[in-house]
C-alpha cells in the first residue's frame, strides 16, 4: 500500500497539479472541462505504475470521475483565492509554473562547470576547523580551578554527560557557533593546543576543553564539490529561464504595492 508520504504520491500530485495548471493557463475564461487524450494516457500510465499492472475499464472510468471531480475543484479553488490563503498550496502551484517554465535542461558541459567553479571561488571553502576534547559540567559551582588542575594532572573526568559526546573532530566553526555559541567558540580557539583550558561557559552550560588540532580554511578543489558546482550551474540557468519568462509576461501585470509602513533596515 502506497502511503501518502511516498515519493510516488509526491510525483502522482505534482503531475496533477501541473496538467491542472496547464489547462487552466490556456483559457481561464473557459467553463468547459475536457479531458485530454494526453492527461488521460498520463492517469492510466500513473495507475499503472500503482498496481503494477493496467487498470480495468471500470478502474478507469472511477479515474476519469475523480480526475473530473479534482479539476472542478481545482478551478473553483482558483476562482476563490484558495491559494492567496494557504501556503503550501501557493507553494506547490508556484514550484509546478517554474518546472513548466524552465522545462527540461540538458547536463552542463564539464567545461561550463569548471567556469563557474572557478567564477565563484568564494563559494567553495572548506572552514575553519577542530579537533578537541571536553569534559561538560551543567552547574558553574563544579566548574572548579581545582578540577581543572586534575585534568592537567591527567586525571580522567567524567563529568556530566553531553548529548554531543565528549570527543570533536574536524567540526567547523559555524556548525560549533549553532551548537555552543559564538563566544565559546572564539575562545576554543584561542585556547592553547595539547592543554586543559577553561571553564567555558556555552548555551548548554560549562566546559573545560582541550584542543589538539586546528585546520585554517582552504580553498576546495573541483573534485570535491563537482556534484556541489553542478547543483548550483543549474540553479543559476533555472533562474535565469524564469526571470526571463516574468520579464516577458510582467507587463501584462499592473503592480501595485502598500505603502512601507515600518522601517526598513
Amino acid at each position: 500500500m502506497i502511503r501518502l508520504g511516498d515519493p510516488l504520491w509526491l510525483l502522482l500530485i505534482t503531475g496533477a497539479l501541473i496538467f491542472a495548471l496547464n489547462g487552466w493557463l490556456e483559457g481561464t475564461a473557459e467553463r468547459s472541462i475536457r479531458l485530454s487524450p494526453e492527461a488521460r494516457a498520463v492517469i492510466i500510465e500513473n495507475q499503472r505504475a500503482v498496481l503494477g499492472r493496467t487498470p480495468t475499464a471500470g478502474e478507469v472510468k472511477r479515474l476519469e470521475r475523480q480526475w473530473f471531480v479534482d479539476e472542478l475543484l481545482f478551478r473553483e479553488a482558483l476562482e476563490d483565492s484558495v491559494h492567496l490563503f494557504n501556503s503550501e498550496v501557493r507553494a506547490a502551484a508556484i514550484e509546478a509554473m517554474r518546472i513548466r517554465v524552465t522545462g527540461t535542461l540538458p547536463a552542463p558541459e564539464p567545461a561550463a562547470l569548471v567556469n563557474y567553479y572557478a567564477e565563484h571561488l568564494e563559494r567553495y571553502q572548506a572552514e575553519p576547523a577542530v579537533w578537541f576534547s571536553h569534559v561538560y559540567l551543567q552547574n558553574e559551582s563544579d566548574a572548579t580551578a581545582a578540577l581543572l588542575g586534575q585534568l592537567r594532572a591527567g586525571s580522567t573526568i567524567a563529568g556530566d554527560r553531553f548529548w554531543q559526546g565528549s570527543e570533536f573532530s574536524g567540526s567547523s566553526r559555524s556548525m560549533l557557533r549553532g551548537l555552543f555559541g559564538n563566544s565559546f567558540v572564539e575562545a576554543l580557539w584561542s585556547a592553547p593546543l595539547d592543554r586543559w583550558s577553561g571553564p567555558l561557559a556555552s548555551k548548554h552550560g560549562w566546559h573545560f576543553v582541550r584542543p589538539t588540532r586546528r585546520l585554517p580554511a582552504r580553498q576546495l578543489r573541483f573534485a570535491e564539490v563537482t556534484a556541489e558546482v553542478e547543483s548550483d550551474y543549474l540553479v543559476t540557468i533555472i533562474n535565469a529561464r524564469v526571470d526571463a519568462f516574468v520579464a516577458d509576461r510582467a507587463a501584462a501585470y499592473d503592480l501595485e504595492m502598500p505603502p512601507v509602513t515600518v522601517p526598513v533596515p
